[in-house]
């Protein structure tokens, strides 16, 4: 894997750890249905989707 591709995958981990773990604090902050979850919920699953795509288009 080149190297700038092995940063824009290494990039895009860090991101989807980072929201995954506003979205548990907000969980435990706000309850796992409030507004706010559901939006770092949302904004999670976006991520991953682009991760996913990275991942088949090699």
């Amino acid at each position: 894997m080149p190297v700038a591709r092995k940063k824009q995958v290494n990039h895009m981990l860090f991101s989807i750890e980072n929201k995954r773990k506003e979205m548990i604090l907000s969980g435990k902050k706000t309850g796992l249905t409030s507004k706010e979850t559901l939006k770092y919920s949302m904004e999670l699953d976006k991520l991953i989707y682009s991760y996913q795509i990275q991942l088949i288009n090699k």
